[in-house]
């Protein structure tokens, strides 16, 4: 029975040559095992590999099978975001028609005031000085 091995190697001893007393080169192994280099590009080590749709605090990102209570779990979640959202959204939609009825009532207001400032005034209604 045979051991094939990766060409990879992940955990190879370098060899290192070195000169011996008469001068030939040598090859000694180092004692301690080393990692084969990433496959990564140096530009995306550190970064996360999966940088998609977060997942909840205390859950991990496997990609393997799930079982049905981790997708109900999922769509439980789901539709609580969804449900949070729409109170928002209801929230903002009656807070802008309420700040748009203000707006409305501080402009007819200021039209009034206008209007008045605007009128034609009799001599008697003139301030004396």
């Amino acid at each position: 029975m045979s051991v094939r091995r990766s060409p990879a190697k992940p955990y190879s001893r370098p060899t290192s040559q070195t000169r011996d007393s008469s001068g030939r080169f040598s090859r000694s192994s180092s004692p301690h095992a080393q990692m084969a280099p990433t496959s990564r590009p140096s530009s995306a080590l550190g970064q996360h590999i999966n940088q998609g749709v977060p997942t909840p605090a205390g859950t991990s990102a496997n990609q393997g099978p799930v079982t049905l209570d981790e997708i109900r779990d999922l769509l439980h979640l789901l539709g609580n975001a969804i449900s949070d959202l729409n109170r928002r959204v209801s929230a903002n939609e009656e807070t802008t028609q309420e700040v748009r009825t203000m707006v409305k009532n501080v402009s007819q207001q200021v039209d009034g005031i206008a209007n008045k400032i605007n009128e034609p005034r009799t001599p008697e209604q003139d301030n004396p000085v």
